[in-house]
């Protein structure tokens, strides 16, 4: 038997689809599966798997070029050993393609011209089949035909070509293109003309009409047997977003990536041009990916010809498809039934849904609205008329309201928070209060905790897309393929895993509150499941696990063995829709509305259901194009499509009493939250937009920020929003990069004058843009955290633009305005503040006080805010632009140290609030606070001690200093910083000849300046890190790390081997232990050589760059080598300043050179400890255990913070750092982060902090 494919979709190189696929038409030529074996039917479709009586293509140019008319090329010769065939689908590119291969009838003449496809004026036609007693009645067929069709047949000795006649015969007019309706009566009259012929003489055997026929725009494939006990040929059809090879399947990449519309004329390695067998050898594993509901890819073939059986559905036994493509690519695919004679009556519905979907109508109507021609936002049309009774939309005059993006608030800022991790489009989204459940096409359910925005679980099982999520009871159930499973929400555990009964993927799921699963397929029927048949697994069964490949990725993950053996066993439903009434598309939506179910379709209708037995109710029409998106909230059933509105039904009379505009594109989901009486809506078109469900009218537009596209010729598109959740106070949005972004929900800018109503609704004077809120503020604690939350978020986001470079003279003005932002800010909270300046050109101090109770204890905050320059060329973003992204927030100066100054404030902000709402409402602080900034802390400090001496009574009657300006030593445990080392920064500088000498003239004849700094350098430090300048390691104090080992060995929070890693080495000069390396990093004195540059001191700036090319030949005057050494408690920075410069003058005098030295010191930081047993640090622990409820490690570090050292002398109170970063923070570096969760706990640590000050 003949074997057959076909593709629709975006242009794609010919060979990624009859080629090189695992299974493709090619491989079915000499290797058929699912050949009948049937001894009632001729010889050659009753038995075998060989088709090599010859083969053909056919294909349509590409769009650009403007031709309707398909080109063939066929051959008689086996496909598999064609070199024509390999070097044409290698070159040609089309976005329909037909191919065939042939079995013929015994004694048929093997010819071209009996080959399939056949073409004629537009249109190309294939059958796989046979036409039962053709001899018999072939003259009497060829008789029906008119001059065109009978013309049109190439051979009459082929059934299949006299089909094609057949066909043509019954098309009005072969020269113009006609309606996805006319081709499928002319196909249906086909078939009825062969039957009734057939019946008219005799015959008695078995008819099998498997026919694909295409006019370039419109595609019908029909699967169809004339005796109804007669199983048809096999057919099957696969529809998704794209078609794409799978990279882990080939070590060598496939230049053609067709699908993504980059032209490439490349081939695989391995098939070159004129060797047999080249499609075998770029043989590969294809299939397809899914986005959403929409469908840009369908494939029809006898027999699957990717591995990935759950991409493919049989066409049901007498029956057709049709698949319309509409002008932006968008495929639908119907399903028709076929009649031995006539029309079979279900195909009216059909060909009314066909009639709204039509590109006529659509590029007529709607789609117009959409083009450019209209305003964006809402233009409620009191003109247009409803689906359902002919009803006026509300508010139809002249009156009605309009909302252009002039009212509508617009965004396309950054989201408030980015999660990433799914690989592939986020197809599904759902939450609750604590957790985020996100399904992709990767095949994973993500569980994101919505306190800290991190992944705190991955569920794995599914091996296909998930197709969607809902909650069912205490159970999350998700749909992939043709599986359901259930997933327990509090353990994350999958608890069943059942296989519908149908071999149709699940396209649409919805659950009762009773847990029973209402399922919708592309079988275009809803099925209901009862929540025992879903819960059929035994608990002790799921414990054995086995590592399988993932068909997507072929990365290995743990799926649940006992539950993959259950997906053989298949689960009944309790009732199904009937196919006279349901729908003639793949169901894509479900909302279930009290007592009935609401299903959505491609095919543009709304069907309700008896949601007790699925009887049919009503049918609800006004969509043009299909319904991607339901759902229902309070009285109201909310829809949305392909013509970019969305529908407002009224439930109780059916009747759509709205329509919303405003989106551009398919209208791709739909969520609602009766609380907030408010429902978002995303699209294709990269917004999601926010509406209000008293007026129906638009409150806040989020746009996708573009993304760049292309290679060739870049161009920015806005991401698809694939599914979108209401979450207070987010709306959440998923997109097909993978990425979930999380947007403020809150309508009323900052700036917005506000009506605060009797009734508790605040208005804003900006026309039509109201929100409910609660009449009253929510004054709890937990309340006003969350309230604080986000004001700190938003004020960390105005802090980081500011570029308060301290090192950069042109951004003085920049550190200022940094400097004036920190003003402001204390002064909102209550604070006395003011700007002391230090030195003249340097940046100033910001201080503040809250209180000045002498009965009362001052704590003095400590911090930064000037930061390190931002020049790294690897920043994933901005840098001065606050990026959130899984759980951390990305940017210069987050963590070091712009994320924990604003925690110092918004901690005693959030004290203050707190204080003022409680039984006395004093809001008086139990300590008085005093707040220091600078801004030349990265910079040197420069004047930093001479200004705080000079303002010395800002800081009066300070007994604890708080600095967080450290890190955690690992990723997992809270930390206090308990000891650092003191840094001495020292220049050598070598001079010798008057100017710069040529190495080729005078090389060689006297004393090099950088021969003599190197090898002066060299004699620092010996091979294994040992300081070799005598007596550098005296006066080392011993047992310092006594107390840091006692918590760091239960931690696992350093290891030798993570650490020789993070530091991308391959091995380490110094400890055997984690205590010895412990040790040199935080004990031990060390001395590093940091910069060698030629010039002098004085020009070193330029010196390095200057010589350009000519480098090589040119013998510096001078060169400069720069030493940085950290000493430890105990140690004298004058000794190892005095012993450093002995030794150097020593090891220079020993090479007797004519040339001079001359030793720098620039800048000395003391040492830091502190007691790790004092009060001070107790009091932190207790805090830290309250808020991380663990107890803290204490480590040290082998940095230097001389401001701590420094203050502790000038407040003569003890320091606390407290760091709140972790070691991977990347301070100083590219995408320098905190997470959110550790600068929100350190806002509540400072807190508790303080409120223990106030306890005796």
């Amino acid at each position: 038997m003949c074997r057959l494919m076909a593709y629709v979709g975006p242009e794609i190189l010919v060979a990624d689809v009859v080629l090189w696929p695992s299974r493709s038409i090619i491989k079915q030529s000499y290797e058929a599966r699912e050949r009948r074996n049937d001894s009632s039917l001729p010889c050659h479709l009753g038995y075998g798997n060989l088709n090599g009586d010859g083969f053909g293509i056919g294909w349509y140019s590409p769009c650009s070029m403007n031709d309707a008319s398909p080109c063939t090329f066929t051959s008689v010769t086996p496909a598999w050993n064609n070199d024509n065939l390999n070097r044409l689908a290698m070159k040609l590119e089309s976005g329909l393609i037909f191919a065939h291969v042939r079995a013929a009838y015994p004694g048929m003449p093997v010819s071209e011209q009996n080959c399939h496809p056949f073409a004629h004026e537009n249109y190309l036609f294939m059958h796989n089949g046979v036409v039962a007693g053709f001899l018999d009645i072939r003259r009497q067929l060829i008789s029906i035909m008119n001059d065109e069709a009978y013309n049109a047949v190439q051979s009459f000795h082929s059934d299949s070509a006299v089909c094609f006649g057949l066909f043509l015969h019954h098309l009005p007019d072969t020269k113009k293109r006609q309606t996805p309706e006319v081709l499928l009566r002319a196909i249906q009259a086909t078939v009825s003309t062969i039957t009734r012929v057939q019946k008219e003489n005799g015959i008695e055997g078995t008819s099998l009409l498997n026919f694909v026929v295409t006019d370039g725009v419109t595609t019908v494939a029909t699967r169809y047997a004339d005796d109804p006990d007669t199983i048809p040929a096999s057919l099957y059809y696969a529809e998704g977003y794209s078609y794409d090879r799978s990279q882990a399947c080939h070590a060598t990449s496939l230049a053609s990536q067709a699908s993504k519309t980059i032209h490439s004329s490349s081939q695989p390695s391995g098939s070159a041009t004129g060797k047999r067998g080249g499609a075998v050898t770029g043989e590969g594993n294809y299939g397809l990916s899914y986005a959403g509901s929409e469908t840009r890819v369908c494939l029809v073939a006898s027999e699957p010809v990717t591995d990935c059986t759950s991409d493919w559905n049989a066409v049901e036994p007498n029956t057709a498809l049709v698949i319309s493509k509409d002008s932006k690519g968008i495929l639908t695919v119907f399903k028709a039934w076929l009649a031995n004679e006539g029309e079979h009556p279900d195909n009216e519905e059909v060909y009314r849904c066909l009639e709204t979907v039509d590109e006529k109508l659509v590029d007529g109507g709607l789609d117009a609205a959409h083009s450019g021609k209209c305003k964006k936002g809402i233009l409620r049309s009191g003109s247009l008329k409803s689906g359902s009774g002919g009803t006026t939309p509300r508010g139809g005059g002249e009156n009605d309201l309009r909302l252009d993006d002039a009212v509508t608030p617009r965004s396309m800022q950054d989201p408030c928070h980015v999660l990433s991790g799914h690989r592939g489009p986020v197809t599904t989204v759902k939450s609750n209060e604590e957790y985020l459940f996100s399904g992709g096409a990767d095949g994973l359910i993500r569980v994101w905790a919505l306190s800290d925005y991190t992944c705190i679980k991955t569920l794995q099982g599914h091996r296909d897309p998930i197709r969607r999520i809902d909650f069912a009871g205490e159970y999350l159930m998700s749909a992939g393929a043709e599986t359901i499973r259930l997933w327990d929400l509090k353990t994350f555990e999958c608890i069943s895993v059942v296989k519908t009964n149908s071999k149709a993927s699940i396209t649409a799921l919805a659950c009762d509150a009773s847990g029973a699963a209402f399922v919708g397929s592309v079988d275009c029927r809803i099925k209901k499941y009862s929540p025992e048949s879903l819960l059929n697994t035994s608990r002790d069964n799921r414990i054995e696990k086995k590592k399988l490949r993932h068909p997507l990725f072929g990365r290995d993950k743990d799926l649940d063995k006992f539950s993959l053996s259950l997906e053989k066993n298949r689960v009944d439903p309790i009732c199904t829709t009937f196919a006279t009434k349901g729908h003639c598309s793949s169901v894509t939506c479900l909302s279930v509305c009290d007592d009935v179910v609401c299903s959505g379709s491609h095919d543009s209708t709304i069907r309700v259901w008896s949601a007790e037995d699925l009887s049919f109710q009503k049918v609800l029409r006004g969509h043009r194009g299909s319904v991607l998106a339901l759902t229902r909230i309070k009285g109201f059933l909310l829809s949305g499509g392909r013509d970019s509105v969305v529908r407002v039904w009224d439930l109780e009379t059916w009747v759509c009493c709205d329509i919303l505009r405003g989106h551009e594109s398919s209208v791709l989901s739909i969520s609602a939250h009766e609380g907030l009486g408010m429902f978002a809506s995303s699209s294709a078109d990269g917004t999601v937009r926010l509406w209000d469900l008293q007026t129906l009218s638009c409150l806040k537009v989020f746009e996708a920020i573009p993304r760049m596209i292309g290679f060739d010729s870049l161009y920015y598109h806005a991401p698809p929003c694939m599914a979108c959740v209401i979450s207070p106070p987010y709306v959440i949005v998923c997109s097909d990069d993978g990425e979930i972004s999380l947007h403020d929900a809150c309508v009323c800018d900052g700036d917005d004058e506000l009506e605060i109503e009797e009734n508790g609704i605040i208005r804003s004077k900006t026309p039509d843009i109201i929100r409910r809120v609660p009449s009253r503020l929510d004054t709890t604690s937990a309340a006003i955290s969350a309230r604080i939350e986000r004001e700190f978020e938003k004020s960390l986001r105005s802090f980081i633009k500011i570029q308060t470079v301290s090192a950069d003279p042109g951004r003085k003005q920049d550190c200022f305005q940094g400097a004036k932002f920190l003003l402001r800010l204390l002064e909102s909270i209550g604070a006395e503040v003011k700007l002391a300046p230090t030195m003249e050109g340097k940046n100033p101090l910001v201080m503040g006080r809250i209180g000045n109770d002498p009965a009362l204890k001052t704590i003095t905050f400590y911090g930064h805010y000037d930061v390190q320059p931002a020049m790294e060329p690897d920043w994933s973003h901005y840098p001065f632009e606050l990026h959130a992204k899984d759980g951390y927030y990305i940017g210069r100066g987050v963590s070091d140290n712009k994320g924990p100054i604003l925690a110092f404030i918004f901690a005693v902000r959030e004290m203050l609030e707190e204080l003022r709402y409680s039984e006395d409402g004093t809001g008086k602080m139990p300590v008085n606070v005093a707040f220091l900034f600078e801004g030349e802390e990265e910079n040197g400090s420069i004047g930093f001690k001479e200004a705080v001496q000079d303002n010395i009574r800002w800081f009066e009657g300070t007994e604890a200093i708080f600095i967080s300006n450290t890190l955690w030593v690992g990723e997992a445990h809270p930390c206090i910083t308990y000891g650092m080392r003191g840094m001495m920064n020292m220049s050598v500088e070598i001079r010798g000849p008057a100017k710069d000498l040529h190495s080729g003239n005078e090389g060689g004849v006297f004393s090099e300046p950088l021969a003599d700094l190197t090898k002066l350098l060299a004699s620092l430090v010996d091979s294994r890190s040992n300081v070799c300048v005598p007596g550098f390691y005296e006066d080392v104090k011993e047992s310092c790390l006594d107390i840091a080992m006692q918590r760091l060995e239960d931690s696992n929070e350093f290891s030798l081997e993570g650490y020789r890693a993070y530091l991308g080495v391959k091995e380490l000069t110094v400890g055997r232990t984690e205590e010895e390396l412990l040790w040199a990093r935080w004990c031990q004195p060390t001395l590093s050589v940091v910069d060698v540059r030629v010039g002098t001191a004085e020009d070193e700036d330029t010196a390095h760059y200057r010589f350009g090319p000519t480098r090589f030949s040119v013998i510096p005057r001078a060169a400069v080598g720069k030493v940085s050494v950290r000493f430890v408690p105990n140690q004298d920075s004058e000794s190892i300043i005095k012993r450093l410069t002995d030794h150097l003058k020593h090891e220079f005098a020993k090479l007797r050179s004519g040339n001079s030295i001359k030793i720098t010191v620039h800048s000395v930081g003391d040492w830091w400890e502190a007691d790790p047993n004092c009060k001070l640090v107790k009091l932190a622990e207790s805090a830290i255990q309250d808020v991380w409820k663990e107890t803290p490690l204490l480590v040290r570090e082998g940095g230097t913070m001389p401001v701590a050292s420094a203050l502790e002398k000038l407040l003569h109170a003890p320091a606390l750092l407290l760091p709140m970063g972790q070691s991977s923070d990347n301070c100083h570096l590219s995408n320098e982060r905190i997470r959110r969760l550790n600068l929100f706990r350190g806002k509540s640590v400072i807190k508790h902090l303080l409120k223990s000050f106030d306890k005796k």
